[in-house]
Formats: structure tokens, C-alpha cells, sequence
């Protein structure tokens, strides 16, 4: 009996810390599944992402890198967004992706403007529609319900705190094919405050390029000359944005104190 505990927790340790052998060879596995999948994809799959804001926070950052990594696997992916806006900016000159700048801010319901864009979009091919904020349904649902060869996919990037349980949020929320969240208590809090059904919400967590925070490619001296930080200089990282929202200047008066 002991010798059978011994090899189950030597089996559980290999898998929860593998080798660099097993995560090469698992790597190698799902890079032929992508490379299939967007092969079975790319001919009739013509992608929209709709993130019409003028904040460049997290939700902004993953809706253009996500879109980034769609289009550089081949897939065809076009970018909705705000002319002007940080997503346009940092999207124009890129080659992964087209951009669909739009000069003007939908109104919450039943935007015209944002319908006829959508339409001509159609028009060209565009089959599916990933939304980044779901504040925006009211304006582009309505013109969908009409165009059921268009999936319709939603991103929820916060908790919700109040009830969508409505005639109108039913409505809305029944031609939505999945509301896609980033973690399990997200989910349980999309279908506690929305009149959605369970299958229709799906946990894609996000991943993380470690490579980003290597500290061996980046030179530090050069790196503080550039935010005009000398050597006596004390340097305050911060994850997110710089935004009155996030609470910096609190956290300034506090460390002040």
C-alpha cells in the first residue's frame, strides 16, 4: 500500500511540474491542433472584433493583442474601433489585422449609424462579431436578428453587479452564441445577474508571454533615462493603467504620509 501512495504522488508530482522534455513535446502537440484548426477556419471564417473605446486599459489591450494573434495565424480579422482612439493608433500600421475606424460614439440603442457600417460589413463577408463590451448589444443585436448566418460572441471583462434578468436583456442576450469570461467566478457571476443559459458561457482564460517580463532584455540604465529617472530616482511600478479610477493618487498620498 505504501509503495502505491509513493507512486501516485510521484505520478502527481511529474504532471503538475513536467519537465522541459513534456512541455516542449505538449507545446509542439498544440501548435499542430491550432495549425489545423485555422486551416479548417481561414476560408470561412471572416472575423469583426468591436471594441469602440477611448481607454487603453486591459480590456482595450486584450481585444488588439488577441486580434494581433488571430491574424498573424492566418485568420481573416477586422478591428471595429473608435477613429482616434489608443486601439486605432496601435493597430493601424499593423499587417495581422485590418482596422474599421468609425467616427463617431454609437448611442446605447438601436444606433443607425453603427447599422449601416455593420451592414456593409455583412455585405463583405464578415461572419462572426466579437464584441469587447457588452454595454454595445443594444446597438448591434437588433441588427442581427435578421442575419443568422452572423455569430454573434460577447467578451465579459468584469463582474457584473446588478441584475440583466429583464424582458429586454433576454432578448438581447438569446441571440448572443457565447459570452466568453476569464476565469470561473466570472462565469458564476454571469449566469447569477444574466438571462443566459449555462452553455452558452464559456472560460477561455487569459494567457500570459513571460517573455514580455524578462529582465535579461531589457537595459535597466537606459530604460529609467527614458522615464527621465536618474540613479537616486525611486521607480513605482504599477499593474494597469494610470487612470483616477485605479486610485494612484491615493496610494501617492498614503506613501506621502
Amino acid at each position: 500500500m505504501e509503495t502505491g501512495s509513493s507512486n501516485e504522488h510521484s505520478t502527481a508530482q511529474a504532471s503538475a511540474n513536467p519537465s522541459p522534455e513534456q512541455r516542449a513535446q505538449a507545446q509542439l502537440h498544440t501548435r499542430g491542433e491550432i495549425a489545423e484548426l485555422v486551416e479548417s477556419l481561414s476560408p470561412r471564417l471572416h472575423e469583426g472584433v468591436v471594441c469602440l473605446s477611448h481607454s487603453w486599459g486591459g480590456l482595450e489591450q486584450v481585444a488588439a493583442h488577441d486580434a494581433i494573434d488571430r491574424g498573424s495565424l492566418g485568420l481573416d480579422v477586422r478591428v471595429l474601433c473608435l477613429e482616434g482612439s489608443p486601439i486605432h493608433e496601435h493597430l493601424a500600421h499593423r499587417t495581422e489585422v485590418k482596422v474599421v475606424p468609425i467616427d463617431f460614439r454609437p448611442r446605447d440603442l438601436f444606433d443607425f449609424k453603427l447599422r449601416k457600417v455593420l451592414i456593409r460589413l455583412f455585405d463583405e463577408g464578415m461572419n462572426l462579431l466579437h464584441v469587447h463590451q457588452p454595454t454595445l448589444l443594444g446597438s448591434i443585436t437588433p441588427w442581427l436578428w435578421n442575419q443568422p448566418q452572423v455569430g454573434l460572441f460577447v467578451s465579459r471583462h468584469i463582474m457584473n453587479g446588478h441584475s440583466k434578468r429583464d424582458f429586454f436583456h433576454r432578448a438581447l442576450y438569446a441571440r448572443v452564441d457565447s459570452l466568453v469570461v476569464m476565469s470561473q467566478t466570472l462565469r458564476e457571476n454571469v449566469l447569477a445577474t444574466h438571462a443566459i443559459r449555462e452553455k452558452q458561457v464559456k472560460v477561455a482564460n487569459l494567457g500570459l508571454d513571460f517573455s514580455v517580463f524578462d529582465p535579461q532584455r531589457v537595459d535597466a540604465r537606459k530604460q529609467r533615462e527614458t522615464w527621465g529617472a536618474d540613479d537616486e530616482t525611486l521607480v513605482i511600478g504599477l499593474v494597469g493603467r494610470i487612470d483616477p479610477a485605479k486610485g494612484q493618487a491615493t496610494f501617492i498620498r498614503a506613501a506621502a504620509g
